[in-house]
């Protein structure tokens, strides 16, 4: 309970930043699309990220308008939506204030699984470890799909271990299958956790010697694509759908497998030969690896302790070669492999925001497994504690920095206060947001109602 308490000051502190609007392009874009379902047209037409947490956004911001309806304060969805033109502030909270709990129900998940599949003492630090991660803490302050994707991966893998403590249940081979797919369809990365299905179902076939298994692999594979599908369906149904969800998967295939498939175009003209000339020229997987684990390194993401204890954790856990390790390290391990082919010499801490947990909970079991050698462990617990004062002192100070008035805002009250008003200013992006006057605003809205009406024709 202390640990969920810490995890939540560190987290919700700092959702603020900005106030009263979002300088991250990204961010806006996610709430931008969730309020467009409004209109009545529910497919995203952009994939790059699939839509299911753009449709549990859209369900909140409904929420909100019938809390508003019965109270008064929307006489009508016109009032709504000029609300949204004059004020996004409300609706960006709610979405930091989905992704903060997504990243508060994550860092329980990883005491739940530390506990019930290893030991108390290592449930504890693994949650100590994750919530005082600074990437993970920082990536959930924004309105992003890598938190709840993390979430949903982490949820997946509580039930891969459950397969094999439930003696490979049906049921628990199906619910993975469910939450890999549902992390799917919040963003792609969770699609890796096929192959970890697959290695349990290869263990249950080798350990009872039938292909039971393998069977229920099936079963897994029908429900994770069942639910990708029903939690967003505009991937399977939009041709540029389909194109954005399997054309990365037939990429990676063409990239392992000596059998090419060639549904799509490949990338041609001059800055992707330019990316592929820079990044795949000698020996750039070794310049790949070195620049994950650079980032992995940063301060900004797990930082130098939690990531050193993260390495020394994957070493020690997959030299024991128990199945329940190598279940737990399979994700991680062939994400970041995948990461490392796909994308050479580009990582961002988010990219790397998905495996925090699973390193987590190793390092946790490693500091707790270290801990038992000692005739006081608690010492060996305490030391982990003190270094951990470290990473902990970096994430307050930065949530002081980022709830500060943002210098754009400041810079957006000082032009409104004495530049005159109808003033022409060029503003690059991620600049200071001006507020409309009456007459952009139902220019605005006009504009809206017009294409609606076009679109509906």
């Amino acid at each position: 309970m202390i640990i969920l308490l810490l995890a939540s000051i560190l987290r919700f502190w700092g959702i603020w930043h900005g106030y009263p609007f979002s300088y991250y392009p990204d961010e806006q874009h996610f709430v931008n699309r969730a309020v467009s379902f409004g209109s009545g047209d529910l497919n995203p037409h952009w994939f790059h990220k699939p839509a299911f947490l753009m449709y549990l956004l859209f369900f909140e911001y409904g929420v909100f308008y019938l809390l508003g309806r019965v109270t008064g304060f929307f006489p009508n969805v016109e009032s709504f939506s000029i609300y949204y033109v004059q004020d996004p502030w409300p609706f960006i909270l709610i979405g930091r204030m989905t992704i903060t709990v997504f990243g508060i129900a994550t860092v329980y998940l990883t005491y739940k699984i530390g506990e019930k599949y290893w030991s108390k003492r290592s449930a504890i630090l693994s949650a100590i470890f994750l919530t005082l991660c600074y990437g993970h803490v920082f990536a959930g302050q924004d309105v992003k799909a890598d938190v709840p994707t993390t979430f949903f991966t982490i949820l997946a893998l509580y039930y891969l271990l459950k397969v094999l403590d439930n003696d490979f249940r049906t049921r628990d081979y199906i619910l993975t299958g469910l939450f890999a797919g549902l992390g799917t369809a919040t963003k792609y990365y969770s699609i890796a956790l096929l192959p970890c299905i697959l290695i349990i179902s290869l263990y249950e076939s080798i350990k009872h010697k039938r292909a039971g298994g393998l069977v229920k692999y099936i079963y897994s594979l029908i429900s994770f694509w069942a639910i990708f599908f029903a939690a967003s369906p505009y991937n399977f149904i939009d041709p540029l759908g389909r194109r954005e969800s399997f054309g990365s998967i037939i990429a990676l295939w063409n990239k392992l497998s000596p059998w090419k498939v060639n549904l799509f175009p490949p990338l041609t003209g001059e800055l992707t030969a330019q990316f592929l000339a820079e990044n795949r020229e000698g020996h750039y997987i070794i310049r790949s690896i070195v620049n994950y684990l650079n980032v992995l390194f940063e301060a900004q993401g797990s930082g130098i302790i939690i990531g050193a204890v993260f390495i020394c954790a994957v070493f020690v856990l997959l030299w024991k070669a128990d199945i329940k390790n190598i279940l737990l390290l399979s994700y991680p391990i062939i994400f970041s492999a995948i990461s490392i082919v796909v994308n050479p010499s580009y990582t961002e801490v988010r990219h790397q925001l998905i495996i925090y947990p699973f390193l987590s909970i190793a390092a946790g079991v490693f500091a707790g497994d270290l801990a038992k050698r000692f005739k006081r462990p608690y010492l060996v617990d305490m030391i982990f504690i003190v270094l951990l004062i470290f990473p902990l002192f970096s994430i307050v100070r930065n949530n002081i920095y980022v709830s500060k008035t943002d210098t754009r805002t400041l810079a957006r009250n000082w032009i409104e206060a004495n530049i005159p008003a109808g003033t022409k200013l060029l503003l690059a992006e991620g600049a200071a947001v001006l507020r409309m006057n009456r007459g952009n605003i139902q220019e605005f809205y006009e504009k809206a109602k017009r294409r609606q009406g076009e679109d509906g024709q």
